[in-house]
């Protein structure tokens, strides 16, 4: 009895064990792991796995010559003949199957072309030639017309600030397919990405170190450098002005240092503001209005130097400054006017550096009277909104001068009532007598 009890369940172990081997590999007793696929972009169905749906409502069942599939034998699928072209809609994987159980082979990139060879008649999947083989895909992902896909066209124009390589990829290691020369213009299709910039090269694309390209006009060949300033003979006994109508024709964006030693670079000269109502540049508004101040000063027995007469012109902040440095002025006075994001802003005011600052901040108290006297000269004479003496360490043309600086700014051109305003000539004489009304209270002040 003893015995035969054993036998049993020694019979019951031998099943138990035997079952649980079932679903695994017979070589190593380790479970295959599923193959990976490529995904579908397509994120409106969650369970979707790059193979489209198999619903059947999604298949009409095609007609035509219906064979089985010599493929594989054995396959208990049959497939309608075709022979066409198609498109993949999205990424889509490849399969050894007409369905989601068969291994994946590959997988087509968006737009990519396909030769159909026939559809299976149970799940409506297309039969293909891929890489020399057999393959299936989901009905669901290939079209009949190939997807029109909206052509990427260049529409920022720019401007190189040096000779520089157009290269055929975004690094050095790309081919260069030619040369931008200083100025020339190119059509860009967008801002840098990792430093490169894409652009339309005679009828190709190519890409160009942002370092080297620039929004705003370049000027190719400047016809007025600094050491081109007129410097008129001042043998008189009326205090030396040097007045600088700020800005240019034509930016500068090569970076110049912010103050004597510094690590900040900043741009060597741009146009400046434009006019909302006027349409004017900044550098023309400042241009008329320096010309202006310079007759009404010379009348008033000052000398003045002008550091532009013309647009056409390529100065520097620091070139600028250093002008009026040599020839050790009795004022520099700047003429600029102002932008802002906010239209309803308006009002002027003047700039000079604070006290703390590394370079010239033993000169405040100078440089603060002076552009005190011409803003309250300025604001007595227009009526303007008067608003305050801004104190930055900021401006390149304060931080390199070393005879008594400021900056007025007139206005805002960003203001429709005030752009107007300043670009009348009634206004603008209003606008000259103020600063010169300013100069002569400081010089009083200073000289008691």
């Amino acid at each position: 009895m003893k015995k035969r009890c054993l036998a049993w369940l020694l019979l019951v172990v031998l099943l138990l064990s035997s079952c649980g081997d079932l679903g695994k590999d017979s070589g190593n007793g380790t479970p295959e792991p599923e193959s990976p696929s490529v995904e579908s972009e397509d994120t409106s169905d969650s369970s979707d796995d790059g193979d489209g749906e198999d619903s059947e409502s999604d298949f009409e069942e095609p007609s035509g010559s219906q064979t089985p599939d010599n493929n594989n034998p054995g396959s208990s699928y049959t497939y309608t003949n075709l022979s066409k072209t198609m498109w993949a809609k999205t990424n889509l994987n490849v399969r050894s199957e007409p369905s989601k159980i068969g291994e994946v082979i590959g997988y087509l990139a968006p737009n990519e072309e396909v030769k159909v060879t026939g559809q299976c008649n149970e799940t409506g999947w297309y039969r293909i030639e891929y890489k020399g083989k057999v393959g299936y895909a989901s009905n669901s992902y290939l079209l009949d017309q190939k997807p029109v896909v909206e052509e990427e066209k260049p529409e920022i124009t720019m401007y190189a600030t040096a000779n520089v390589n157009v290269r055929s990829k975004p690094n050095t290691s790309g081919t260069v397919l030619g040369v931008l020369t200083t100025g020339t213009s190119v059509l860009a299709y967008g801002p840098a990405e990792n430093g490169w910039i894409k652009v339309l090269y005679k009828e190709k694309v190519g890409y160009v170190s942002e370092k080297y390209l620039t929004v705003e006009e370049f000027m190719m060949h400047p016809e007025i450098t600094a050491e081109d300033v007129v410097i008129p003979e001042l043998n008189g006994t009326g205090p030396v002005i040097v007045i600088d109508a700020g800005h240019q024709e034509f930016t500068n964006p090569n970076l110049e240092p912010n103050g004597p030693g510094s690590t900040t670079m900043k741009k060597k000269v741009s146009r400046g503001t434009r006019g909302c109502v006027s349409d004017w540049w900044e550098y023309e508004l400042n241009l008329v209005v320096a010309m202006k101040l310079k007759e009404e000063l010379i009348a008033r027995g000052y000398q003045v130097v002008m550091i532009r007469e013309t647009h056409a012109i390529n100065i520097s902040n620091i070139e600028r400054a250093k002008v009026a440095n040599n020839l050790k002025a009795d004022a520099f006075i700047r003429i600029h006017a102002n932008g802002s994001n906010n239209s309803a802003e308006k009002g002027a005011f003047t700039i000079c550096q604070t006290p703390e600052n590394p370079y010239i901040g033993d000169k405040y108290d100078i440089y603060r009277k002076l552009s005190d006297c011409i803003l309250d000269g300025f604001a007595e004479s227009t009526g303007c909104v008067k608003k305050e003496v801004w104190e930055t360490d900021t401006m390149t043309g304060i931080n390199w001068t070393e005879v008594p600086t400021t900056i007025l700014e007139m206005g805002h051109m960003t203001n429709p009532e005030e752009d107007a305003l300043m670009a009348t000539e009634e206004y603008q004489d209003k606008m000259v007598d103020g600063i010169a009304n300013g100069l002569d209270k400081y010089f009083e002040e200073i000289n008691p």
